[in-house]
C-alpha cells in the first residue's frame, strides 16, 4: 500500500536563543536536585534550556525566572504535547494507536481507492471490508479478509486481501493524513526533548537568573579508614560521595553541593494538557399551546378609589408592578368536540430589588480575596559544599571527595553472650572531623591492605560509633553460668 508522509521543515529552534549554562547544582537525598543558570544578556534576548519529557513535571511548579538588571522577563514558552489518543482523536480518520489493516481499510470506506491484485485491478470507492472463516483441504480453519471496491463503472468487484494485492489511496488529502497519522505514532515512541524559551526585555547588559528542581539519583556516601602503623599517630577517614549526572546536560565547572537531608516533595503530572468532563444537558422540549378564549371584567380602580402605589423597581430591567388580576380562560381543544373552563384569582409576585452599594456587576466582579503563604520546618539536616568547581559529563557519574580529617579511633572485640555468633573486630570511633558523617558504607585499610568493611550510621560531631568490620578468629566465646 502507497503512503505519502507528509513532510515539513522543522526550523531550529537554537538559532538566536542564548543557552543558559547550569551554575550551581544541590543534590538531595530523596532523589531531587536543585539547580542554578545564568546568562548574560543585552536588550531584548531569549534564552533556551532544553528538558526531557521527564523533568517538566518538576520544572514547571519550581520554575523561577529573575532579570537582576533593568529589565524583566515576558514570557515563557515550551513545546506541548498532548496525549496520544487527544491527538489522534483531531485526525480526520478514526485511527487508534493499535490498528490491523482490516481496521484500516474500514475507517477507509467511501473513499476512491486503486487496487491492483492477482490479474485484476479497479479504479473506485471502497464499499466493505469483510473477514470470513474457510477451510482448506486439511480441514484447518483460516481467516479471510476480503475487501470490495465500486469501479467507476458501476461494477462492484472483489478482492482478498493478502500478498500480491496492492491498495492506493486515490485522495491526496487523505493521504496526507494517513501520514500525519504514521508521524504522531513514530513520534509517541521517540525520547523527545522540550525546548524551554525564556523572553527577556530591557535595556543594556545584565543577568539573568534562573532556578528550579529536578528528579536525579539520589547521591550516596562512602568511607575510608586508614588505621596507622604508629601508635602515636591517628586514623585518616576520607569521604566520598557517589554523584550521577543523567538530567542530559553537561555539568562543566559547576558549584556542588550535598545535602544529607530530604526535603518533601511530589510528583504532579501538570505538563500534560488537562481535560474537563462536562454535563451533557439536552435541550428543552417546546410546548404546544392550544387555542385558548379568554373572558372576564376589567375594573379601572383609578376612579373610585385611593391612588395606586408607586412601581417598585426591578431588580434588572424596567420596572415591575404589583396589584390584584382576576380573569377567565376557557380552552377549544378542538370545535366541536370538548371545552374547558377554568378561573383564576391571585396576586402578582413582587418584585425584589438588590443592593448594589453604588457598584454595577463589573465592579463587584473584580473583588478579590487576598491568598497567604505558609512555609513549614523541614527537619535538620546538614551541607557538603564542595569548594572545587566540580566537572561532570551528561550521563556519566563521579566520585567527588567530601571530606579529609583525622579521628580517633581503637580496636576493640566485640561479642555476644551467644555462642553460635562469632567474635567480631570492632573500631571505637569519635568523630573527631568537625562535619557530620552521613550514612552510608567504610572500607578500613589496616597495615597497608584490606582488612574488612560494614556500614555506619549518621554520626554528629563528637559522637562515638563502635563499627565492626571482621571476625575477630583469634577470640573463642564460651558462656558459663554460675
Amino acid at each position: 500500500m502507497e503512503v505519502q508522509n507528509a513532510k515539513g521543515t522543522l526550523a531550529d529552534s537554537s538559532v538566536g536563543l542564548c543557552d543558559l549554562s547550569v551554575k550551581r547544582v544541590v543534590l538531595y537525598k530523596n532523589g531531587v536536585g536543585y539547580f542554578e543558570h545564568s546568562a548574560r544578556v543585552r536588550g531584548n534576548q531569549e534564552l533556551g534550556i532544553d528538558f526531557t519529557t521527564g523533568q517538566l513535571n518538576d520544572v514547571l511548579k519550581s520554575l523561577t525566572v529573575v532579570d537582576l538588571g533593568d529589565g524583566r522577563i515576558s514570557d515563557i514558552r515550551y513545546n506541548s504535547i498532548a496525549p496520544l489518543d487527544e491527538r489522534l482523536r483531531a485526525l480526520r480518520l478514526p485511527f487508534g494507536e493499535q490498528i490491523t489493516r482490516a481496521e484500516f481499510l474500514s475507517a477507509l470506506r467511501g473513499s476512491r481507492v486503486d487496487v491492483t491484485g492477482k490479474g485484476e485491478s479497479a479504479t473506485g470507492r471502497l464499499l466493505s471490508v469483510e473477514q470470513e472463516d474457510r477451510t482448506n483441504d486439511s480441514g484447518a480453519t483460516y481467516h479471510v479478509t476480503e475487501f470490495s471496491v465500486v469501479a467507476d463503472s458501476g461494477e462492484m468487484k472483489n478482492f482478498e486481501l493478502g500478498p500480491g494485492v496492492s491498495v492506493r489511496l486515490a485522495d491526496h488529502e487523505l493521504n496526507d493524513e494517513v501520514g500525519r497519522y504514521l508521524n504522531l505514532v513514530g513520534s509517541s515512541r521517540a525520547r523527545d526533548l522540550r525546548r524551554m524559551t525564556v523572553s527577556a526585555t530591557g535595556n543594556g547588559d545584565r543577568d539573568i537568573f534562573v532556578s528550579y528542581i529536578s528528579e536525579v539519583p539520589v547521591w550516596k556516601s562512602t568511607y575510608r579508614i586508614i588505621l596507622p602503623q604508629k601508635p602515636d599517630e591517628k586514623p585518616l577517614l576520607q569521604g566520598w560521595a557517589i554523584v550521577d549526572n543523567t538530567i542530559g546536560e553537561d555539568w562543566k565547572d559547576v558549584q556542588l553541593s550535598l545535602i544529607a537531608g530530604a526535603p518533601q516533595s511530589f510528583i504532579q503530572d501538570i505538563s500534560q494538557p488537562l481535560y474537563a468532563r462536562r454535563p451533557e444537558i439536552a435541550l428543552p422540549q417546546s410546548a404546544m399551546l392550544t387555542p385558548q378564549t379568554h373572558e372576564g371584567t376589567m375594573k379601572d380602580e383609578r376612579s373610585s378609589g385611593p391612588p395606586p402605589p408607586p412601581p417598585s423597581g426591578g431588580a434588572i430591567g424596567g420596572p415591575g408592578q404589583t396589584g390584584q388580576f382576576d380573569y377567565k380562560t376557557r380552552s377549544m381543544n378542538a370545535p366541536g368536540i370538548s371545552s374547558e373552563q377554568v378561573e383564576v384569582q391571585g396576586a402578582a409576585v413582587p418584585m425584589v430589588s438588590i443592593p448594589t452599594n453604588g457598584r454595577n456587576l463589573a465592579q463587584v466582579a473584580q473583588l478579590q480575596n487576598a491568598q497567604v503563604a505558609q512555609a513549614q520546618e523541614l527537619g535538620d539536616y546538614f551541607e557538603y559544599n564542595i569548594k572545587q568547581a566540580i566537572t561532570i559529563g551528561k550521563n556519566q557519574s563521579a566520585l567527588v571527595p567530601i571530606l579529609q580529617s583525622r579521628i580517633e579511633a581503637e580496636k576493640v572485640t566485640l561479642w555476644t553472650a551467644n555462642e553460635n555468633q562469632p567474635a567480631l573486630r570492632a573500631l571505637w570511633v569519635k568523630n573527631a572531623s568537625g562535619l557530620t558523617l552521613d550514612s552510608g558504607t567504610f572500607n578500613i585499610i589496616d597495615s597497608g591492605t584490606f582488612a574488612g568493611e560494614g556500614l555506619i550510621e549518621t554520626v554528629h560531631p563528637n559522637e562515638r560509633r563502635l563499627l565492626s568490620y571482621a571476625a575477630d578468629t583469634a577470640v573463642r566465646v564460651s558462656s558459663q553460668s554460675e
